[in-house]
């Protein structure tokens, strides 16, 4: 059987074989993306000060790896159902060993944050107990060796139910939207 010219049976064979195979294509499962990045980058140390309301110490710094070396005094203190983090100190400064890989001429530092979650589900995705972030502002350039400071940061309350249903906790600054995590050591 013909139609202008062409097998209408062949033309069936081909077009259910195209379909076949498109359909395959588009039922197989797709890879299973990784975790988040704030799972993957972020502290599991979980900041807490059971009964010290005058506040404890604590200190908090990033990994060698990130553009950026952050170094941190953090005060931890209980204030009744829950806790207040108070970076006291801090020091940035560009990363020598990762200067090369700096994609930006000059870092504008405009917030810093303070994140505590858990995963939810397979860990694609976050469930956020808190994020909070109060506004800084500061520069390096990429080629400056000079350290930069603030201090003086007090975020809100932090629940203790937040707390203790929390697997991550972490600290980040961010230049114009690229973050830098920062956790308890």
């Amino acid at each position: 059987m013909a139609l202008w010219g062409y097998d209408i049976r062949a033309l069936r064979r081909t077009t259910a074989r195209s379909l076949l195979l498109f359909m395959a294509l588009l039922c197989t499962p797709a890879p299973a993306q990784e975790k988040s990045y704030w799972l993957v980058n972020s502290g599991t140390v979980i900041g807490s000060c059971p009964g010290r309301a005058g506040g404890e110490p604590l200190r908090a710094a990033n990994g060698g790896n990130q553009w950026v070396l952050i170094t941190a005094t953090v005060t931890c203190r209980d204030v009744g159902d829950g806790y207040t983090f108070s970076v006291d100190y801090m020091s940035v400064q560009i990363n020598p060993s990762a200067r090369a890989r700096v994609e930006r001429d000059v870092l504008n530092f405009d917030w810093v944050a303070l994140a505590v979650f858990q995963p939810h589900g397979n860990g694609q995705t976050i469930n956020w107990l808190y994020d909070e972030a109060l506004p800084v502002k500061g520069q390096l350039e990429k080629t400056s060796r000079e350290k930069i400071y603030f201090g003086n940061l007090t975020f809100p309350k932090v629940s203790k139910a937040e707390i203790a249903k929390a697997s991550n906790f972490t600290f980040y600054m961010t230049a114009q939207g690229v973050p830098f995590v920062f956790g308890l050591r």
